[in-house]
C-alpha cells in the first residue's frame, strides 16, 4: 500500500463527523453544527478532528472524540420554542464540548500525526497503525 503526503493543517470540530445522511454527506458541519445537533435530538455530542481540504469540515476524518451527554433544560419541543434557552443550552453544550472533546483530542491528534502513526492513501482514506478507519479513530 502506498501512501500519500499528510496535508499541512489540522482542524478540530465540535462534531462528530462521522455521523452522515443517507446520502453519505456530513450533518454536522460549520459553526452551527452543536445547535444543529442538539435539535436533530442527538443524545451525545462529539468533537472531532480532520484534515483541512477546500470544503466546509469536509477534509479527511481523523479522531473523534469521547461522548458528551446532552443535557436539555426542557424537552426538545420546548427548547426549540424558546430561542433565549436554545441558545444558552447550545452555549453551554459547546463550552463542554472543547473541554471533554476539543482540548483532548486536539493534541493527542497532533502526538499521533508526530509518531506517524496517521497515513493517508492515494484516495484521502485515513489510516492509524495501518489499519483503515472508515469513521475516525475513536477515543
Amino acid at each position: 500500500m502506498s501512501y500519500t503526503t499528510l496535508p499541512n493543517c489540522v482542524n478540530v470540530h465540535h462534531a462528530d463527523l462521522s455521523i452522515v445522511n443517507p446520502d453519505g454527506k456530513r450533518c454536522y458541519v460549520g459553526d452551527n453544527a452543536v445547535k444543529d445537533a442538539i435539535l436533530a435530538g442527538e443524545t451525545h455530542l462529539c468533537s472531532s478532528t480532520l484534515f483541512t481540504d477546500d470544503g466546509i469540515d469536509s477534509g479527511p476524518l481523523l479522531m473523534i472524540s469521547a461522548p458528551v451527554v446532552v443535557n436539555l433544560p426542557v424537552p426538545l419541543n420546548e427548547l426549540r420554542q424558546n430561542q433565549l434557552m436554545l441558545d444558552k443550552t447550545v452555549l453551554a453544550h459547546q463550552a463542554k464540548l472543547k473541554e471533554a472533546g476539543d482540548w483532548v483530542i486536539f493534541p493527542y491528534t497532533i502526538e499521533m500525526i508526530s509518531m506517524g502513526r496517521f497515513a493517508l492513501d492515494e484516495s484521502g482514506r485515513v489510516y492509524v497503525d495501518g489499519i483503515y478507519q472508515k469513521s475516525g479513530f475513536k477515543l
